[in-house]
């Protein structure tokens, strides 16, 4: 083993170090993010906005990179023809007027990945001097390199943290697009598939949930505000249009009964057994959500262990 080599608090506060390389200044950082949504949910679309924007220096879903980036786009489920169609449309959407700076495998056949397969493709982005990688999706995108010995968490997080370091080394933003699971939870950011060493390994998460034409992407990150962006799809030109921001709370439907059960009156007090009767439920089922209506400032508690809405400022 090589001497070990520290460095003093004082020493580290006072070093030069570069700053991020971001792609969207707040919004999608150097390192990892993740873009999970469900199928057919339109995360590609919006990775390829994001990728022609980037790359063309216009505005996407509300915001614009500082400087034109380098995109290289690695596409698993989508042919030739269908990616050719998409460009055509989402520049008209974008009203892109320069030749973007976006790139694509040859006949969007990329290799399956693995550390092996990343250090070439990484000499490519080093030789290309790319700014962003973007893989669609995670699952088509890898070899079966699954370890033996390793829990479910601990396997996807050492794949995931592949992806994360190569990231990091390469000084480049890379987003991974991935899918949610049907199952409905607490917190949407549980619902990407897979165990939590998936979104415990990015540096940031994003999930798109689209009804019809309005989609809704929620956003955290480490480096990041947690934001939740409205959006509006307009499908005949393919592209995600920002129609604001929406409130970034995000509260189950068992959280939504327990803040109904209260019939909008701000002076009625329940205990959470009392509730429970209500929607017929059990008691020590429900408490959690009534702990998390708590943290999220929209119940108060008082010392007698009941429960009323918290008023509002």
């Amino acid at each position: 083993m090589d001497k070990i080599k520290l460095v003093s608090a004082t020493e580290l506060e006072s070093k030069i170090i570069p700053p991020s390389n971001w792609a969207i200044e707040g919004f999608l950082p150097e390192g990892l993010t993740i873009l999970a949504g469900a199928p057919k949910s339109g995360k590609s679309i919006l990775a390829l906005n994001i990728a022609l924007a980037l790359s063309s220096e216009v505005e996407v879903i509300g915001k614009r990179s500082k400087t034109s980036k380098k995109v290289l786009y690695l596409p698993y489920e989508d042919s030739e023809r269908r990616i050719q169609d998409r460009i055509k449309k989402v520049k008209v959407g974008l009203s892109i007027k320069k030749e973007p700076r976006a790139f694509f495998w040859e006949n969007c056949n990329p290799p399956k990945l693995d550390k092996n397969t990343l250090h070439e493709i990484g000499a490519l982005v080093k030789e290309q001097k790319m700014d962003m990688l973007i893989i669609d999706t995670l699952g088509s995108s890898i070899k079966n390199i699954r370890k033996k010995g390793l829990s479910s968490y601990m396997d996807e997080y050492e794949l995931l943290n592949m992806f994360q370091r190569f990231a990091l080394d390469y000084k480049i933003s890379v987003l991974l697009l991935h899918h949610t699971r049907k199952m409905k939870a607490e917190n949407i950011f549980d619902e990407i598939s897979g165990t939590r060493g998936i979104s415990g390994a990015a540096d940031a998460n994003y999930i798109l949930q689209r009804n019809k034409y309005s989609g809704e992407l929620f956003i955290e990150g480490r480096d990041l505000e947690d934001a939740n962006y409205l959006l509006e799809l307009d499908k005949e030109n393919l592209t995600w249009n920002f129609k604001g921001l929406t409130s970034s709370v995000s509260i189950s439907p068992e959280q939504q009964s327990i803040l109904d059960a209260y019939n909008n009156d701000y002076e009625r007090e329940f205990k959470p057994s009392e509730v429970a009767k209500i929607l017929d439920k059990e008691d020590q089922n429900i408490r959690p959500s009534f702990r998390r209506l708590v943290e999220l400032g929209m119940l108060n508690q008082d010392s007698y262990g009941k429960y009323k809405l918290a008023p509002i400022n």
